[in-house]
């Protein structure tokens, strides 16, 4: 009877969840914050020769780290499909590729403040005909061009049920979504108006949005659950660099078109 109650007393404690703070506690202590990230231009972007990275989002979570002062090492790649499971099993501290917030999301992760919100569009080939608007793709004969586990995909389930996803593994670019509708493998795709535009301008007469934004987008910093001491402390370095001017010089040096993406609003208005 003794080592039947031991060994569920065993059990009990290593299924226990980590404590309230616990990330947070080493964090400071460490002041090293271990962020996961996926290469998604131009949230975030790796040189494949020096390694050096570079985007929005990398620059903005080290500013936050500076702000803060903490040390901000980015330690892991994922994937868009299994960035929670890194959260839950404390391979890293943070998300910090620049992914929105979305329901399915939350059951698995806690999110900062949004840091920078980005209109998302429909894209359908060049010459397409068939669809007027969006209310036209919702149908079972229409095939959906989507990421597993990234907004794309979590778009079609919220909005577009019928269709038929045509899917990619969540490390592929979005270069390689938007050739999905260029060669006719799906008929549409939804995905940021930065990338939308680029890839309109390195391959003109190939695709064409359709329609005005479908959804906004708001990036943030995703943390395991619970961590509340932790979603503070990145807030306030957020904060810091909303209202210092810092994060518009940042969104300045990545922005190539007017509107593809937008700060947070002002907490205030000047009399």
């Amino acid at each position: 009877m003794k080592k039947l109650i031991l060994s569920l007393c065993v059990m009990i404690v290593f299924a226990a969840p980590a404590q309230a703070g616990e990330v947070f506690d080493r964090v400071m202590k460490d002041r090293v914050l271990r962020c996961a990230y996926t290469i998604y231009p131009p949230f975030v972007s790796k040189n494949p020769n020096t390694g050096e990275f570079s985007g929005i989002f990398y620059d903005a979570v080290e500013a936050v780290g500076e702000e803060l002062s903490i040390d901000v090492q980015w330690t892991e790649e994922v994937g868009s499909d299994g960035i929670l499971q890194g959260l839950e099993t404390g391979r890293y501290d943070a998300v910090c590729a620049g992914y929105f917030t979305t329901p399915s999301r939350a059951n698995g992760a806690d999110f900062t403040k949004h840091v920078i919100y980005s209109p998302t569009y429909i894209y359908v080939r060049a010459d397409e005909t068939r669809f007027q608007g969006a209310k036209d793709l919702n149908a079972e004969a229409v095939k959906m061009g989507v990421m597993d586990g990234e907004y794309s995909d979590v778009l079609r389930n919220q909005r577009f049920p019928k269709t038929q996803p045509v899917s990619l593994m969540g490390l592929s670019s979005a270069a390689e979504r938007f050739e999905l509708i260029a060669t006719g493998k799906a008929d549409f795709t939804i995905a940021e108006s930065a990338l939308g535009l680029d890839y309109m301008a390195n391959n003109p007469g190939k695709l064409k949005p359709l329609g005005p934004p479908v959804s906004m987008g708001a990036s943030v910093i995703l943390l395991p659950q619970d961590e509340y001491p932790l979603v503070a402390f990145l807030n306030a370095g957020i904060d810091s660099l909303i209202l210092s001017g810092k994060l518009e010089l940042i969104l300045d040096q990545y922005q190539k078109h007017e509107g593809e993406f937008l700060m947070p609003a002002a907490p205030y208005a000047m009399p």
